[in-house]
């Protein structure tokens, strides 16, 4: 006779999870997590907010993560990483989050971004972020949204401009890209009301 193994039982039960360990090794967020200098984010950051009042808000590296996760996804939203961040562990380490922690919404995103932060500054702490990434190679000129035909080799006679100006074209992108589908979503929302 087979024995019925409860799953109800399995599905309710409490666990410590350390949710590092259930991120592989391999994975290429880790990749792009160890070659950034996160700090470097909080320093360009810093005079955007205010420290001791209100409430909480979004960490810029957050914001920062979830622009690198629409970049580097095909297609994607903030609206589509969001939702895919709550059911991927790997997306949710990388943001930052634990499995219990409630994601942020798209419209405090929204928020975070519009409230803090211009163009230009958004761009220049990404362009940092993206430089990092592509230099340290953990991840493509083509998965970065850098042009590809900017011929960045690195003996090549111009390289350190030419990588700058591809860093600045893939984050101006990106911010650009972010920015008009949460303008979008504002002012879509403005006419239903």
């Amino acid at each position: 006779m087979i024995t019925k193994w409860k799953r109800e039982d399995v599905r309710t039960s409490f666990e410590m999870v350390d949710i590092d360990s259930l991120v592989p090794k391999s994975h290429p967020l880790r990749k792009i997590e160890d070659a950034v200098d996160w700090e470097s984010v909080y320093v360009a950051a810093e005079p955007f907010y205010s420290v001791g009042t209100g409430r909480p808000a979004i960490d810029p590296a957050v914001i920062v993560r979830i622009i690198l996760l629409v970049r580097t996804q095909k297609k994607a939203t903030v609206r589509t990483v969001l939702k895919n961040a709550s059911d991927s562990i790997a997306m949710r380490w990388f943001i930052g989050y634990c499995l219990s922690e409630r994601l942020p919404s798209v419209s405090a995103v929204s928020s975070a971004i519009a409230e803090r932060f211009d163009e230009a500054s958004l761009v220049r702490i990404l362009e940092g972020v993206i430089k990092d990434i592509y230099t340290k190679r953990a991840a493509s000129a083509t998965a970065l949204g850098m042009p590809t035909k900017a011929k960045l080799r690195p003996r090549a006679a111009g390289y350190e401009e030419r990588l700058n100006d591809a860093c600045n074209a893939a984050a101006k992108k990106a911010v650009r890209a972010v920015l008009r589908e949460l303008t979008v979503k504002k002012r879509t929302k403005i006419k239903e009301a």
